[in-house]
């Protein structure tokens, strides 16, 4: 309901194979945040595709470039994830958004996905030059069966009736818990927030994919 500020979209080559995946959140409400989301869908479409050659995190960089140059003045922001997919190695930027969840087949373990090294991975936020930096990619392994999940900071920022925050640890606990398709797995983790704030309405637009490895 209203004008949504998150947007997410699917990447494939010409053989219909899936090579990448975003999910941006547009600071603010209404009309202003949907335009900027129609503005950035492009962008982000437009420099996946063109820099394939690139390390993602040089993408992101190019897609950082054009939406200050798109957004000129505009106070509004974007915090996002971008993926691309290679064999069995996925290519992950985060640009100031909430953690990317990984479940893995065999341990059914749900962990962070962070740098090993411990430093700081997360980038600042897209589309404002005061901001702008350098990002940091990070390259993992995905195998049969493994579940990726990420989303907008909704799911873990809502709260009960209480005031009490759903938080991170909660959503790990319910993708941890959850079994099935992608799509099972997304429904169970929103039944998940909803039961915790006796909702099924939020003040923030919701979204939340997860993507499984079937071969």
């Amino acid at each position: 309901s209203g004008v949504a500020g998150d947007m997410y979209d699917f990447y494939t080559d010409h053989s219909g194979k899936l090579v990448g995946a975003s999910l941006m959140d547009v600071s603010g409400h209404g009309i202003a945040s949907g335009l900027i989301t129609m503005i950035a869908k492009s962008v982000i479409f437009r420099n996946f595709n063109r820099h394939l050659d690139r390390g993602l995190n040089r993408v992101v960089e190019a897609i950082n470039d054009d939406l200050i140059l798109e957004l000129n003045n505009v106070d509004n922001y974007l915090t996002g994830i971008l993926l691309r997919f290679k064999d069995n190695i996925i290519e992950y930027v985060n640009a100031g958004h909430p953690e990317l969840l990984m479940k893995r087949s065999g341990s059914g373990r749900v962990d962070i996905v962070a740098p090993e090294d411990g430093r700081n991975y997360k980038g600042y936020f897209l589309g404002l030059e005061a901001m702008k930096m350098p990002f940091r990619q990070i390259n993992f392994p995905m195998r049969k069966d493994d579940v990726i999940l990420f989303f907008s900071d909704c799911l873990n920022e809502s709260t009960n009736e209480a005031g009490e925050e759903y938080g991170l640890e909660r959503v790990m606990q319910s993708f941890n818990e959850a079994t099935g398709s992608a799509g099972d797995i997304v429904r169970s983790v929103v039944n998940g927030l909803v039961d915790f704030t006796g909702s099924s309405k939020f003040n923030d637009d919701l979204t939340v994919i997860a993507i499984r490895r079937l071969v």
